[in-house]
């Protein structure tokens, strides 16, 4: 345990002392601190933005009604476009329309035409050069009032009647699972769940490669034969393998607690949504953080054990690269698997990849967020993680032994029938 722990800590400080952390903690501080104030860089920008779309009116009156409705719209939810009538220069026909966006006169217009077949609402044509999302939105949400209000003469029906067509068929909802008090506790709850996922992909993606290659570059130096006198193979991978999950965690916490300052003090807490439902960080039931921390860190100590294993394979850090790819293929599959938990996590192969040790942290905390597992299936999944990342770092020591002599690369099969 000694010999773990002084690897470990020579890896810990190893890591500090680089430029790479230095940089990516910087970067990543800025970013949070940008992203707090990014909602409101972002509306400044849209209003400075909003386009103004010409309404071409061959009905009569609908400027105005329009305009009205826009202005009726909260500004929270009002769209970044501006009305302008059509100039009277300019006749209200499509060709001469498209002439004036060709020439680049105006940029967007919409044509409003007289019914057709005898009918209450108008015909609403829009054109533009930059035909975007939010500009069709924006429209579509100004003349649905309008074109609403005809069809239900159309139809001959009073809002009363058009407002109970929409009424939803599922007259009563009813959740068994009474494990959140609310939806806001729910969706928070949930969103735990992607960013676990989220955080051990890019922990394995930045630290993983790093450890692979510390491995390899070590052995091409030949530095480990005169260690392995002292240590064992596997107290060797071990030490590398906490010495790194302790830097990634400080830096995780280094984020964290400057991420929820900012954000505390620019309120950024209080916009916080998923879809409309509010985030209440405060809601969140404290076993799903310990779930959390409990399979964050059996994720990153499985797949380190197993991008140890695959830096031990090669003996150039060139070479790391090609032996990396099994390992993040499976850190792919996991990554699919635990988004087709989050649909059906009661499912056979939600239930089976929780339990295999290469996907089970991503899934199983996936299932437990997404519905009640049996507290065996949690302790087993567990149990079965911890086994194969002992005999992971068991085999990759062996398979250490055995390269370590070797000046050319073996592969995953000679190098398991070699350990």
């Amino acid at each position: 345990m000694n010999a773990v722990q002084t690897i470990a800590t020579r890896e810990f400080k190893q890591v500090l002392r680089t430029k790479v952390f230095m940089v990516t903690t910087l970067l990543g501080l800025l970013g949070l601190v940008s992203l707090s104030f990014l909602p409101t860089i972002i509306s400044w920008a849209d209003k400075k933005s909003a386009s103004v779309v010409v309404v071409a009116d061959q009905v009569g009156g609908m400027y105005t009604e329009l305009s009205a409705t826009l202005e009726a719209i909260p500004k929270d939810n009002r769209p970044y476009i501006t009305l302008k009538p059509l100039p009277d220069d300019v006749a209200p026909q499509q060709d001469a329309l498209n002439a004036q966006v060709e020439a680049g006169i105006i940029s967007a217009y919409v044509l409003i035409t007289p019914p057709t077949n005898g009918r209450a609402e108008p015909v609403f044509t829009l054109a533009a050069k930059n035909l975007g999302g939010n500009l069709m939105r924006g429209v579509e949400q100004v003349v649905r009032p309008s074109a609403i209000t005809r069809r239900q003469a159309d139809l001959q029906i009073t809002p009363q009647q058009a407002l109970a067509l929409q009424t939803p068929v599922l007259s009563q909802i009813i959740n068994l699972d009474n494990r959140y008090q609310n939806t806001s506790q729910m969706v928070t709850s949930q969103t735990l769940a992607y960013l676990l996922l989220f955080m051990l992909y890019l922990t394995m993606i930045s630290y993983g490669s790093i450890l692979t290659s510390g491995v390899a570059a070590e052995k091409g130096s030949r530095v480990m034969e005169m260690m392995l006198v002292s240590v064992r193979p596997t107290q060797l991978l071990a030490g590398k393998i906490v010495g790194l999950g302790a830097a990634s965690l400080l830096q995780y916490l280094v984020w964290v607690a400057v991420g929820l300052v900012v954000s505390w003090g620019s309120g950024m807490f209080s916009d916080l949504n998923v879809a409309g439902v509010p985030l209440q960080l405060s809601a969140v039931a404290p076993s799903n953080i310990l779930y959390f921390l409990l399979y964050y860190v059996l994720g990153y100590l499985a797949y380190s054990a197993l991008f140890a294993a695959a830096g031990c394979m090669v003996n150039r850090q060139e070479e790391a690269t090609q032996t990396m790819m099994p390992v993040m293929m499976l850190m792919m599959i996991a990554y699919f698997l635990a988004f087709a938990a989050l649909s059906n996590p009661s499912g056979t192969i939600a239930r089976i990849a929780s339990l295999t040790p290469f996907f089970t942290p991503m899934v199983m905390f996936t299932r437990i967020i997404m519905s009640r597992v049996p507290i065996i299936e949690i302790v087993l999944s567990v149990l079965l993680t911890i086994v194969f990342i002992w005999l992971a770092v068991k085999v990759g020591g062996r398979i250490y032994r055995y390269s370590v002599l070797r000046t050319r690369k073996t592969g995953w099969f000679e190098s398991l029938r070699g350990a």
